[in-house]
């Protein structure tokens, strides 16, 4: 995954506001985890990804990083993004 990517994560990470919505579980009420009646929800669209940020998220800020956290995020990262995880390389490529 490209350095870039990374530094958003840290940017983001670092964002007080965020950190505090993520850290203290207040994004849980608003992470659609079912489709509405009549509906469908995208497969990968069920808060994964925000979960596992939040993990990344909370794991910063008490220090308590791992390699299974870090692994599990680029995991989820790339499994739903892989599109833009692409799209961010070839750019930071120059292609």
């Amino acid at each position: 995954m490209p350095v870039c990517v990374y530094d958003c994560v840290q940017c983001l990470a670092n964002t007080e506001p965020l950190a505090q919505y993520l850290v203290t579980n207040r994004y849980q009420a608003d992470v659609r985890r079912s489709a509405g009646r009549g509906t469908a929800v995208r497969p990968g669209a069920r808060g994964e990804l925000t979960e596992c940020f939040a993990t990344v998220v909370k794991a910063l800020w008490t220090q308590h990083m791992s390699a299974e956290i870090s692994s599990e995020f680029r995991s989820v990262l790339s499994l739903q993004c892989f599109d833009a995880v692409g799209w961010v390389a070839r750019r930071a490529s120059g292609l």
